[in-house]
């Protein structure tokens, strides 16, 4: 993997610059907007008359964490409160926080941040510069889902998880290239703050290597810069020799294989068929190569 370290945009040391100006700025115009003292992920859900509501929340070193039981129940008062700016924004599947989660989450995060800190570090440094809070959640009406996140423009620094009720080898592994996904649309959100990178229309449809089925544009850039995030995590794995159950294996030898062949397809469709701004064709250009010698 050392040939990551050649890139700049996504996969290299030189993103941790870019990313820690662009999203001090953005910090620093969401505190001076809501006259607040302090940046949290819920800001722009709130108004001026709770704004210091949910402070106590991020005193203290903006750390990868989970927040509190007092905490999580104040943030799901806040989602249902905002009606129209609440839960129905943020995500296209209905969902609960899950307030009592916060433990059970924050074993999965020590786990990750083991994992990744010592094999690779650049995305849990990410994590450190996004300061990121993951929020327990549970998919409404839908028990048979075992685990379940997405992140959303609007709470930049908060990913939120369904996680699976057992840790073991498998929930594991699937945590750690659900957090890697989740932080790819994490730090293009931040790069978007300032260059809106597809210069065409957001909505052209486009093959999506994420979903297979033909989706906007701008969705189809976040998946494929979220799957490229899976193949490193599950690439890493392979080369560690991390996975000793043999159905595991099988199961990501065919991501590895099927994500790559339809990566390829989205790419061929975002030339022909997307133009860039300058900040995107260089993305895109990184992104290209990057699958290319994966």
């Amino acid at each position: 993997m050392d040939f990551l370290q050649d890139y700049e945009w996504f996969y290299g040391e030189k993103l941790i610059v870019k990313l820690e100006v662009l999203f001090e700025r953005y910090k620093e115009l969401q505190i001076r907007e809501l006259n607040s003292t302090v940046y949290y992920p819920w800001m722009c859900l709130q108004n001026n008359t709770d704004r210091y509501k949910y402070n106590e929340y991020c005193l203290g070193r903006s750390i990868p964490s989970v927040p509190n039981l007092d905490v999580l129940g104040s943030i799901d008062s806040l989602f249902k409160s905002n009606g129209l700016y609440g839960v129905n924004v943020i995500s296209e599947y209905p969902f609960f926080i899950k307030i009592d989660g916060t433990a059970h989450l924050l074993s999965y995060l020590e786990y990750a941040k083991k994992f990744f800190s010592t094999n690779l570090p650049l995305i849990w440094r990410i994590a450190e510069v996004l300061g990121v809070k993951l929020i327990p959640v549970i998919l409404e009406n839908n028990k048979r889902v075992r685990k379940f996140s997405f992140s959303t423009h609007l709470t930049k620094g908060a990913m939120y998880f369904q996680v699976n009720n057992v840790i073991n080898e498998v929930s594991l592994v699937e945590f750690y290239i659900d957090l890697a996904h989740e932080l790819a649309h994490q730090v293009l959100a931040v790069y978007m703050l300032a260059d809106r990178v597809i210069e065409s229309s957001h909505t052209t449809k486009i093959f999506s290597s994420a979903r297979n089925v033909q989706r906007d544009a701008i969705r189809c850039f976040h998946g494929i810069i979220a799957q490229s995030y899976e193949l490193i995590v599950i690439s890493k794995l392979f080369e560690m020799d991390f996975i000793k159950s043999e159905s595991l294996k099988k199961r990501l030898e065919h991501i590895l294989k099927e994500n790559k062949l339809k990566m390829k397809k989205t790419i061929s469709q975002f030339r022909i068929l997307c133009e860039f701004t300058e900040l995107g064709k260089r993305i895109f250009a990184e992104i290209s190569t990057f699958i290319n010698n994966m």
